[in-house]
């Protein structure tokens, strides 16, 4: 995890600085037009975002396969629309077709963003109510990981809409907000979900399995073994 955070500090303290010579006009710096430092399309940023939404996909995707749990599949499902949305700008492209005039107008984007990822999310909490209630602790954690994580993708990203065109340090500070809180909401919903993972099903878990405590023997166990006297 501590490597997951390192390369999340290092990523957004390279934003800052390029940034920084963005605004200043410095041109004779190494971070004077290079676009990689931000976060545009194909910049470290966002590549190293796709990387964990990939890496979340795979490993819920790698617990069904050893544990057939439902909500694992749901949730690898969701992460795997999460992707390709981002990737692919799918709600934008399905609102703008939502939101012509004969349509939805402006509201188009809501549905669209519904039925990309809030079918799945739903898909998700349905699997999640129907778990074992032992089992239900981690899914909870990966929950509240995707509810923070979409916390800093829709209400952030909107008022990030609203500063556009304005000072160039509050657009900065904005974007930090954003795109920081979302790598550090993916690197949290990984922390969540290990700490959180100590449960009988994940025990079995290869994923899991080198984090977790081994069994220990249930109170007073101890007193209802029978003693052989020599």
């Amino acid at each position: 995890m501590l490597l997951l955070v390192g390369i999340d500090l290092a990523l957004l303290a390279l934003f800052l600085r390029w940034a920084y010579v963005h605004h200043h006009g410095i041109e004779n710096s190494v971070f004077f037009g290079a676009w990689r430092f931000s976060t545009v399309d194909g910049s470290f940023i966002e590549i190293w975002g796709y990387l964990k939404q990939a890496a979340l996909c795979v490993a819920a995707a790698t617990v069904y396969a050893q544990t057939r749990e439902r909500f694992y599949a749901a949730f690898a499902l969701l992460f795997a629309c999460v992707l390709a949305d981002d990737m692919l700008r799918l709600h934008e492209w399905l609102g703008g077709k939502l939101s012509h005039p004969d349509l939805l107008g402006e509201l188009g984007i809501i549905p669209a963003a519904a039925l990309i990822s809030g079918l799945p999310l739903l898909i998700a909490l349905f699997t999640l109510v129907r778990m074992p209630t032992e089992e239900r602790k981690p899914a909870i954690a990966l929950m509240l990981g995707f509810g923070l994580l979409a916390f800093f993708a829709v209400p952030v990203d909107l008022l990030h809409e609203l500063v556009l065109g304005q000072e160039a340090s509050g657009q900065t500070l904005v974007t930090l907000v954003e795109d920081g809180g979302e790598l550090v909401s993916m690197t949290a919903i990984f922390a969540l979900w290990f700490l959180a993972a100590d449960t009988p099903m994940l025990r079995r878990v290869d994923l899991f399995s080198r984090f977790s405590q081994p069994d220990r023997p249930a109170a007073g166990s101890l007193a209802k073994t029978p003693f052989t006297r020599r």
